[in-house]
């Protein structure tokens, strides 16, 4: 592909990306609860992740935008309420450091997803299977660790932000 493809495929990615965001954070509002809406969202992830990857896997640069768009999609509407999510579990006294260390470690974590999928394809011999397998093993995080917290969202009570 050439470089332009890449980067008009990169844009359109991020923004069906955006679209998640939005979504996710609406349909939060429906679900009721930020643990909650971040499980249903990640187990709707699990599920597509083998399909989604098969398919990207296939060939061909329209598989490829449609299925991680789709990616890009579900994995956004995990993170439309993690922000909220993180806020409301720390107090007042640790919350900036509690929610930078979290946020940031995730992303420190998340920042060389690419090199161990490249190194651990070269033992698998198979990017598709080492992709799905960081993929699995990075909710198999996410969800542990969403069902070791506690709910954060009181419904009909203020926000614990302001506690």
């Amino acid at each position: 592909m050439s470089n332009t493809k890449v980067g008009t495929y990169n844009a359109l990615i991020n923004l069906v990306s955006l679209f998640g965001v939005w979504i996710g954070g609406i349909t939060a509002l429906l679900i009721v609860g930020r643990k909650k809406s971040i499980l249903v969202y990640s187990l709707i992830f699990i599920i597509l992740t083998y399909p989604i990857a098969f398919l990207a896997f296939r060939g061909g640069a329209i598989n490829d935008l449609i299925a991680f768009s789709v990616q890009a999609f579900f994995e956004a509407m995990i993170f439309s309420t993690l922000p909220a999510f993180l806020a409301e579990s720390f107090g007042k006294q640790f919350r900036t450091t509690g929610v930078g260390f979290a946020y940031n470690g995730g992303a420190v974590f998340g920042g060389f997803a690419i090199s161990i999928v490249l190194f651990f394809s070269t033992f698998m011999h198979s990017l598709f299977a080492a992709w799905t397998l960081w993929l699995f093993l990075a909710e198999l995080i996410m969800v542990s660790g969403m069902l070791l917290s506690a709910e954060t969202f009181r419904h009909g009570a203020p926000d614990r932000i302001a506690d």
